[in-house]
């Protein structure tokens, strides 16, 4: 006898087989790569460390990028004054402030840091002194190759004892970086950059040696993204726009003007007449912008005279201005004073705060990596994140509702705490009144105070009730007076 579910079991497996056929994902291929291989940071060319040129796998190579920022009046006034910016700014080195770590504990990490503390700052303080570099000057550099080429290098000079000696300074674009298998630095002992000199590698220098530390990496490159390799467009217009109008005081010889020549003049007559012409303002700054009567009907047609200053100019200042995080104030249209200070605040909080938390992770680097205190950090000293008026005035509200006490305050104002006697005379004792003493603190023409006069009155007639209502009414009277005595009193 036939199976009755059978037909059901089939129908089953049919859909089965189709639920799980019917346009499925598949499984996916087997890896190519060896087992065991790790995944690689990104795809680089095969044989990458082979190259003797730095940045041979990207559009824009080092000495265009330098090319640009020298060429580009606005844009090198900006790249300085971000180095002016950072140069005004006031540091210190100090122990790592850990999350709700107390003044007292701060300062006793201070003193035991001390000695390390003074070895750290003397170093960053005068960072190579073959060179004659204090901290500011070794800074700029720094900055120049970042802003630029995103790719600042300092080379760590040791002494014979293993100490850091001297940071020096290498130009970044002479630095090759190599990558292992994974696209991952190498590792010390194995060289992790090439210096590379008239086209040649010329040294080996590994990450205990160097320092390379871009600002702005991306996944899929070895080197940085700097400010200027962000806008080569725009910094090529406005270069451009600069020789146009150079050209403009320069080449021309008159404002720009055609002139029809007689019909009868063959090619070589107008050329020859031309250069007759163009010689005729040659060294004259003065003449070349004037026009001058010749005979033989000449017919003049002035054309539309160039802008000096157009709209482009203040786009392209703005485009500038705003990569590098600074207020394009200076070569705009003029602006209310209000307009001016928030912009001017807004870029200083935007270009500042990372260009900040990118030198002390540098520095950071330098003194816990290099240096070996890993106990100290590199600190920022914000005198400008509030106006002195402004902090009085936040210490004053915290001293009215005793979040802070006055040693606190001035801690943080870099002061001592009070002494005794600064205490008892900020603090003078309340005079005390006495019973029968004369008060000699009170006004001229004060009465003396008698305290009796305060106290409520003991007259047991107060409160009686006379049948007539007399003593009810002195009573009454009585205790209107005295409330009255006491209000004045108060």
């Amino acid at each position: 006898m036939a199976n009755p579910f059978q037909y059901i079991s089939d129908a089953y497996q049919s859909l089965k087989s189709t639920a799980t056929d019917w346009f499925t994902p598949d499984k996916p291929i087997e890896p190519t790569a060896p087992p065991g291989t790790q995944p690689r940071a990104f795809e680089y060319p095969v044989g990458y460390n082979l190259n003797t040129l730095p940045r041979v796998y990207e559009e824009i190579d080092f000495s265009m990028l330098r090319n640009l920022a020298d060429n580009c009046d606005i844009l090198r006034i900006g790249i300085e004054t971000c180095k002016d910016q950072v140069e005004s700014l006031e540091w210190g080195i100090g122990p790592k402030k850990k999350l709700n770590m107390k003044p007292a504990d701060l300062r006793a990490a201070t003193q035991k840091q001390q000695a390390n503390i003074d070895k750290a700052y003397a170093l960053l303080a005068y960072p190579d002194p073959v060179n004659g570099l204090s901290w500011k000057r070794w800074m700029r550099k720094i900055m120049e190759d970042m802003i630029i080429l995103d790719a600042p290098s300092i080379e760590v000079i040791r002494t014979r004892g293993g100490d850091v000696a001297r940071l020096k300074i290498v130009d970044g674009a002479t630095i090759l970086p190599k990558i292992d298998i994974n696209g991952d630095r190498p590792q010390s002992p194995d060289p992790a950059y090439q210096q590379v000199l008239y086209g040649m590698p010329a040294v080996n220098l590994t990450t205990e040696q160097l320092l390379y530390l871009p600002r702005n990496p991306r996944p899929n490159h070895v080197y940085g993204y700097g400010y200027v390799e962000q806008i080569v467009t725009t910094i090529d217009i406005a270069i451009r726009r600069q020789l146009y109008m150079l050209g403009f005081f320069t080449e021309g010889n008159i404002p720009e003007t055609a002139f029809g020549c007689p019909e009868e003049w063959t090619a070589e007559q107008v050329a020859e007449f031309q250069a007759y012409w163009d010689s005729l303002f040659e060294g004259d700054q003065n003449a070349k912008r004037k026009g001058r009567f010749i005979p033989g009907g000449v017919t003049p047609f002035t054309l539309k005279s160039p802008e000096l200053k157009a709209e482009v100019d203040e786009w392209l200042a703005r485009v500038i201005m705003y990569v590098l995080s600074l207020p394009p104030t200076p070569f705009v249209k003029e602006t209310n004073r209000a307009t001016a200070e928030t912009v001017q605040q807004a870029s200083q909080a935007e270009g500042m705060a990372p260009r900040k938390n990118y030198i002390k992770e540098l520095m950071d680097t330098i003194i816990q990596r290099y240096m070996g205190f890993t106990e100290l950090e590199f600190q920022w000293i914000d005198s400008d994140a509030t106006s002195p008026f402004e902090k009085a005035q936040v210490d004053q509200i915290y001293l009215q509702c005793k979040v802070l006490d006055p040693d606190e305050v001035r801690e943080e104002l870099g002061r001592d705490p009070l002494t005794p006697e600064q205490q008892a005379k900020l603090n003078p004792p309340i005079p005390e009144v006495l019973n029968g003493q004369k008060d000699d603190n009170r006004k001229p023409g004060q009465k003396e105070q008698d305290p009796q006069k305060d106290k409520e009155t003991d007259d047991p007639d107060v409160g009686k009730i006379d049948t007539d209502g007399a003593i009810a009414k002195k009573a009454v009277k009585k205790k209107s007076l005295t409330r009255f005595h006491e209000t004045q009193l108060y």
